[in-house]
C-alpha cells in the first residue's frame, strides 16, 4: 500500500527490542518504509516508554539518508502535501 508514497505516515510504537501485539518498532517502521521506497517518513503513535529513547536512530539504521526523509510526529504538527 505504501509503494513510492510521497509521504508515509507510519506508527512505531515501541522501542527496537520490545513488542506490544498489533504495533511497530522503528527497525520495522524503517523496513517497510525502505521496502515500499517511500520518499519522506513520518512516525507517529508513541507510548511513553519511548521517551528518551532515540526512536529516528533506530529507524534510520533501516531507512537511511539517502533512502529519503524522516521525523518524529510531535503534537500539533502540520505536513504540506
Amino acid at each position: 500500500l505504501a509503494r513510492a508514497a510521497d509521504l508515509l505516515l507510519i506508527e512505531a510504537s515501541t522501542p527496537d527490542g520490545t513488542h506490544l501485539e498489533g504495533h511497530l518498532t522503528p527497525s520495522e517502521a524503517g523496513q517497510i518504509a525502505s521496502l515500499s521506497a517511500a520518499r519522506r517518513v513520518v512516525m507517529t503513535h508513541f507510548n511513553p516508554v519511548c521517551d528518551g529513547v532515540d526512536m529516528l536512530g533506530q529507524l534510520r539504521r533501516v531507512y537511511d539518508d539517502s533512502m529519503g526523509e524522516a521525523r518524529m510526529a510531535e503534537d500539533g504538527m502540520r505536513i504540506s502535501i
